[in-house]
């Protein structure tokens, strides 16, 4: 699913006064980022084309290799050439349809890969964002991975210090219940009212708190 497509206006609003919320407890500033995917897969797409393309190959085996045609008097024996071509088609049938549908590379992809690359993507994201740069260095980014199903929390260095990776832990479990039962709304709103509470905590807010970064969500197709 793209990114774009996972939420409704309603839903959109609804996640940015979540934010607000948070925000009003806190002097930290708090990101949210859905992004449609984290990595390409390469060796995932490859396998599957492989696969297909050895499936092609024993398909054709099956049906063509000894047949006779008694009008034409042809017998189809499969050559090198044949079978090389039509290894190489069904390669490039099986990618062409794992590029079309990512998900299908995730079966030959580690769960640690994946985590691996939403991390990286969280962390470009949170420069590109902005989140690194605040006025207290106290920007925190929920980044939503889609694809990989994977939800990575990353913080400024005065964050980092302060707050305990398990309550991050908590909070990217609460995102991904909320994905997994069909809610995602309403898991990122309690996740970000997790964040809040947290961050209120070590970095409660002051009457001269300004909002740096906005609340709308951040989206990456």
């Amino acid at each position: 699913m793209r990114a774009s497509k996972l939420l409704s206006t309603s839903e959109h609003e609804r996640v940015a006064a979540a934010i607000a919320a948070a925000e009003f407890k806190t002097s930290a500033e708090v990101v949210v980022c859905i992004s449609s995917r984290s990595g390409r897969y390469d060796r995932g797409e490859d396998l599957i084309g492989v696969v297909f393309a050895l499936a092609c190959v024993a398909g054709a085996w099956l049906a063509f290799q000894g047949a006779h045609d008694e009008s034409w008097g042809v017998s189809l024996n499969l050559g090198l050439w044949a079978i090389l071509g039509i290894f190489a088609a069904g390669f490039s049938l099986g990618a062409a349809v794992a590029t079309f549908f990512p998900a299908l590379s995730l079966f030959f992809s580690s769960r640690a890969e994946m985590r691996s690359n939403v991390h990286d993507r969280a962390r470009i994201a949170f420069q590109d964002l902005g989140v690194r740069g605040t006025r207290a260095a106290t920007g925190v980014l929920i980044y939503v991975s889609l694809l990989e199903r994977t939800v990575s929390v990353v913080g400024d260095q005065a964050i980092t210090d302060a707050i305990e990776q398990k309550t991050w832990d908590e909070l990217r479990n609460t995102v991904i219940a909320g994905l997994g039962e069909g809610k995602a709304s309403e898991g990122l709103c309690n996740a970000i009212e997790q964040a809040g509470v947290a961050l209120a905590e070590h970095m409660p807010g002051s009457h001269d708190d300004t909002d740096e970064l906005g609340n709308h969500l951040r989206i990456i197709d």
